[in-house]
């Protein structure tokens, strides 16, 4: 909440939407800006125990309690409570390299490349349902090449297509 961009991620049931709630007013405690929830100048919580006319805090009252007194203090107890509420963990993609897929498909195919496959660039792209561009972009090549068959082993241990074929 307090670095990088901004991220979401969907709130699908009342018990998470709470752990996001009690999340998002304990961020600033655990970050170290201040000592307690209702210390933080920013936040909302202020308005869910005095209650206004600005903010809709019905919504997330009602699910502790009909009553508002009793919405209120359960509502304050739950959003104090210690907790370990992780939320937002969406985890950083990193881009995959042509040696990683190198990597993966030695791995996955189990195939001695020395044995030097013929595929065409259409049946890699068939079987891998990897688009021709990227295929042929992968053979090191700028410039569309035709396609005739070539060495697996090429795309896979150098990713150039072997200039004899």
């Amino acid at each position: 909440m307090f670095q990088d961009r901004y991220k979401s991620e969907p709130v699908e049931d009342d018990a998470y939407f709470l752990t996001v709630v009690r999340y998002l007013y304990q961020k600033p405690v655990k970050a170290g800006l201040v000592i307690s929830v209702e210390k933080y100048t920013w936040s909302k919580y202020k308005e869910y125990i005095e209650g206004n006319e600005i903010t809709d805090t019905g919504f997330t009252l009602i699910m502790f309690n009909t009553d508002r007194e009793k919405a209120v203090k359960s509502f304050i107890e739950y959003i104090n409570k210690v907790n370990d509420d992780v939320c937002l963990e969406i985890s950083e993609k990193r881009q995959v390299t042509d040696e990683d897929i190198r990597n993966i498909i030695k791995k996955l195919c189990k195939v001695n490349l020395r044995e030097g496959y013929s595929l065409s660039v259409r049946q890699i792209e068939r079987l891998t349902g990897i688009n021709r561009g990227i295929i042929q972009k992968l053979q090191g090549d700028n410039n569309p090449v035709p396609l005739a068959p070539v060495e697996l082993k090429d795309y896979l241990d150098n990713g150039k297509r072997d200039q004899s074929v």
